[in-house]
Formats: structure tokens, sequence, C-alpha cells
């Protein structure tokens, strides 16, 4: 039945060898546009030839003003897709759309006049979209707050949506799906480190076909904002002919955080210099006096939750001061 299909359009020839077309135009892919016109004096059969080299899905738009047919075979002739066209009562157009899988290949498109009396414009739009995109970059981060973290990717061409994947125990679950380049991640928890990857998607017959995933983005959340407990009076010691005055100060732990910054002011100035970070919820602070060394100097210290995490520092907010006198 086949065969007897192709001789009735005039196909025998390719069925037997499809070397045998030398007018097919070539179309360069992934996509190619071309119009073209049947005339009263020439509707003869029209033949494209176009290569893929992966496999994926061919979008086949064709428009005219006239009855028409159209063909898709391979380049050993065999059919791979074919309908008749009618026009429409309402706007005197005929139409197609259809979306066809094809192979790494060869192929050719043949359109023809139904009619031997048909003739006019038509225009032939291909698309094609490999079955699955290219690998995508690694999401980067672009925010992060205690409990969110926002991330961002390169656009991957011809896809249409990526699917987010954290990391949970040994492995990656899908958590989230978008048509745009960015995300954010909510409902995380304080302090707390996590790692995320991306895959990019076609839509192939209603079927989402995914690229590799990404390489692995590594981020955490800011951890709980804390607060300085207390700033306590120690004796002093002794240094040369002088001496420090000290104090034990202290602040509570924040969730998620395994570093401190601490940070100080002097009283009159509005600008604040670290200290020193620490992995514990205290240290010593100190001031050198000499022994002609006389008055007070009031300082107020503040405090920084960190989470150190792949080689980075995410600092959550910073406390409220807390003011000591030495004297």
């Amino acid at each position: 039945m086949l065969a007897m299909f192709i001789m009735f359009l005039g196909f025998s020839t390719l069925q037997t060898n499809a070397a045998t077309i030398t007018n097919a135009s070539n179309l360069n892919m992934p996509k190619a546009n071309y119009t073209g016109t049947f005339t009263e004096n020439n509707n003869s059969a029209r033949y494209y030839k176009f290569t893929v080299t992966t496999p994926g899905c061919m979008k086949v738009d064709l428009v005219a003003d006239f009855y028409q047919r159209i063909l898709l075979l391979s380049s050993t002739g065999d059919e791979i897709y074919h309908t008749r066209i009618s026009k429409s009562y309402s706007t005197g157009i005929a139409s197609v759309n259809k979306d066809i899988n094809l192979e790494a290949g060869s192929y050719y498109i043949m359109i023809e006049a139904r009619n031997s009396g048909e003739y006019g414009l038509y225009n032939l739009s291909l698309k094609y979209s490999t079955f699955a995109p290219a690998k995508p970059s690694a999401p980067y981060v672009v925010s992060y707050g205690n409990t969110a973290v926002k991330l961002s990717w390169y656009k991957v061409t011809d896809a249409v949506g990526y699917t987010i994947y954290q990391k949970k125990g040994s492995t990656y679950k899908a958590i989230k799906n978008t048509t745009a380049t960015t995300a954010t991640i909510k409902g995380l928890k304080t302090g707390t480190a996590y790692a995320f990857r991306i895959r990019a998607y076609v839509v192939v017959n209603n079927k989402k076909n995914y690229s590799p995933y990404s390489d692995t983005c590594f981020t955490a959340t800011k951890p709980a904002k804390n607060k300085i407990t207390s700033i306590t009076k120690i004796s002093k010691k002794k240094s040369g002919s002088g001496y420090y005055l000290r104090a034990k100060i202290k602040w509570s732990k924040s969730s998620g955080a395994n570093r401190y910054k601490v940070y100080y002011k002097v009283s009159g100035s509005s600008y604040k210099s670290l200290l020193g970070t620490y992995k514990g919820t205290s240290t010593t602070i100190q001031q050198y006096r000499s022994k002609y060394s006389t008055g007070k100097r009031k300082y107020t210290f503040y405090v920084v939750p960190v989470k150190y995490y792949n080689g980075k520092y995410y600092e959550g907010a910073m406390s409220s001061g807390k003011t000591y006198t030495f004297k």
C-alpha cells in the first residue's frame, strides 16, 4: 500500500532511489523559512531536502491559499508523514501545523497542489529542536537570607523551561519548575548549607525531555541574629611598666553559626572596627594603660553570627550594641 500511495503522488522514483531527485532545494536547520508560488502553468510538486545531526522534533508549518498536500520522506524514500489540506471556508487559507519526531539523517519534504488546476502562494516554515537541550551552566547565588536563597543561571538555547533540584540526604529532589532564568527557593532552615543544580528541558509530544544536570551550586542561608549577653570586668594584667584593663564579653549562640565576628566603635565615632573572628561565644577584651594614664574610655560592642561553608562566609544580621567603659 505504501508503494502504491507514493506512486500515486509521483514518488515511485524516490521510493527506489532518492538520489534521483536533483531539483530539491536545500533547507538549513535548525530553522528554515521558504515562500514559493504555484502558477497556473506550473503547479508540479516542489521538493525540499534537509539534514539533522541529532534526534529531535521538527515543527512543520505550511500555509497556502490553495488546496495542497504535504509528504515527509526519509532519504531512502520511507514515508514518515503525509496529509491533505483543505482551505477554510471563512479565510480561504489552507494550513497545517505538525510536530514530527525525527532521528538523525537526511529527509525530503514534498508540497503539491491537490488538484491540477490549483495554484497560488505558499509558505513553508520548519523549526527543529533536539530532544534534549545542552547542559546548563551551574546556577549561582544572587542573594541569600535567613530562610531563602535566590538563584540565577544562563539561558539554554531552545529550552522552554528549567527544573531545580535540591540535595536532600544523598540524592537530589526536584523542587521547582520555571520558565525564567532566576528562582527564589523559600522555606529553608536558618544557617544551613544547601546544594542545588538544574536541568533544562524541551517539550516533545507533551513530554519533557531533559538536558544533563548542571554542575552543583553550593550555598548557605544566614544564621539567626543573636545578642551580646554580658560584658564583665575581670582582673587587670600587668605589661611592662603599664597594664591592661580587661573584661569578658559573652554573646548568645546563633542557630546555624559556626563563627562570630565581634566589632567595636569608640564613643563619639560611627565607624565600627573588627575586633576579631571567634569560634566560641566569648572572648576577652582589653585596653592598655601606661602608669601615667587616667580617665575613662567608653566603647560599644557588636556581634555578627557567621556560617562558614565551602570556603565562604555567610553573615547574619549585626546585633544591637552593648556599651562598656574601661576605667
